[in-house]
């Protein structure tokens, strides 16, 4: 393969690296010291890149009961926006969704509230928002109320073992530790309807297994992106290099791996695994794209996350489920899946009200679920995924697109578990 460093301007270094400062310092460098002798590179084409994929293996599916329950949450959290932004007063301190929605509400900025009141006043072009607003607040529990029976019947833990049982093995070794979630690589492939060129940021949340949320830090992927730019976090640009490049380049070119490691990317959120959490084992990624910081947004994932756990738990505790008994087993999972469904679909739709040209966000959600902690059944559900070294397994590549005020951009990335 020939590979060319011909064109060395900011923006073309910029295409080889991972961030415009990497790209004026290696861009210097070679304006000194490159020579006939030096190796030449090319970017990739997307044909040289693993597939990415919209469904990998290990994707949780909601079955049709879970999608119901997933849109009346949904709604529920559409309402209580609605009344907090619209309305004056206090809200109710036992609503723990109505707090969250407050709480984003009182973090956003003047200019951001200003769109969402307007957008969210009846007659508005969502058509949705004049229904939601007939109820009154007092009534949001009821309106959007949901009914937990089926899932208790199909999902509810069976009775515990005993202690003699329990302290049989139940798992084939090697066991699971911990999952990663590699991005790869982000490219452009319309930047936003605003002048100039695009300065994108990335963050969001992690859910464990067990339902807590951590934050993922926000940070720069780049401030110079326009069509067609792409920045690799990962060793794929350099593995066919000649035996002979510089150093400086391949640090450069490919910030994380090695030929060993080719797909290592950035590390952006990891959450322990081990036979005491909840199996099947849930995990949900979700990330916020923008072109400005997004505000309340990673605490609004907490803050609903929690608000409506606790919903669901106080109503399983009415239909006689224990609390503890709601969060485990295949119960646990489907409603973990559903609550990270729900919130990054009420991302998206939150955002979307702005349509602001200074203001790009885009929120993406990735469930996965892992029906055991054997390395064994993990390798088997990953077949076919990336290499990836010794004692880990990786999944295929996949492909997360972000859409919004006439941007959009890809996302590939992939989970690897460790045992």
């Amino acid at each position: 393969m020939t590979h060319r460093l011909n064109n060395l301007s900011r923006r073309n270094m910029f295409a080889l690296t991972a961030g415009g400062a990497s790209a004026l310092a290696v861009g210097g460098l070679l304006g000194r010291t490159a020579s006939a002798a030096t190796p030449q590179v090319t970017p990739l084409s997307d044909a040289q890149l693993p597939q990415a994929l919209v469904s990998v293996p290990g994707d949780l599916q909601l079955d049709p009961a879970a999608g119901a329950l997933a849109q009346k949450l949904l709604a529920r959290l559409k309402k209580s926006v609605l009344d907090v932004a619209t309305r004056s007063g206090e809200v109710d301190k036992g609503d723990k969704v109505a707090a969250a929605s407050r709480n984003l509400v009182d973090s956003l900025r003047k200019a951001r509230v200003n769109r969402l009141q307007v957008a969210l006043k009846p007659g508005s072009k969502f058509k949705e928002v004049a229904e939601l607003s007939k109820a009154e607040p007092s009534q949001a529990h009821k309106m959007y109320d949901f009914e937990l029976s089926e899932f208790v019947a199909k999902y509810k833990k069976k009775p515990k073992l005993t202690k003699k049982k329990k302290e049989e093995p139940q798992w084939q070794g090697p066991l699971a530790q911990k999952i990663e979630f590699h991005l790869n690589s982000v490219k452009c492939l319309d930047t936003t309807s605003g002048p100039g060129s695009d300065e994108i940021l990335l963050g969001g949340s992690i859910v464990t297994p067990g339902g807590v949320v951590k934050k993922i830090d926000g940070w720069k992927v780049a401030d110079g992106f326009d069509d067609g730019d792409r920045v690799f976090y990962d060793y794929s640009r350099c593995k066919d290099f000649p035996a002979n490049t510089p150093k400086f380049i391949i640090d450069a070119t490919c910030p994380r791996g090695n030929p060993n490691d080719v797909y290592a990317g950035r590390k952006i959120a990891f959450t322990r695994l081990n036979i005491d959490i909840p199996w099947p084992a849930t995990i949900a990624v979700l990330l916020t794209m923008g072109e400005q910081d997004s505000g309340g947004f990673n605490q609004l994932i907490q803050d609903g996350y929690a608000a409506l756990e606790q919903e669901i738990k106080k109503k399983l505790a009415e239909l006689g489920v224990q609390a503890g008994t709601a969060i485990g087993g295949e119960l646990g999972a489907v409603i973990g899946a559903v609550i990270a469904a729900v919130l990054g679909e009420f991302l998206d739709w939150l955002v979307s009200l702005f349509n602001t040209v200074d203001d790009f966000i885009g929120t993406k959600t990735w469930t996965v679920q892992l029906d055991s902690p054997e390395m064994s059944a993990i390798r088997a559900k990953a077949s076919g995924g990336l290499p990836s070294p010794a004692g880990t397994t990786a999944s295929k590549m996949k492909k997360l697109t972000f859409t919004g005020d006439g941007g959009k951009y890809e996302a590939r990335l992939h989970w690897r578990v460790h045992g």
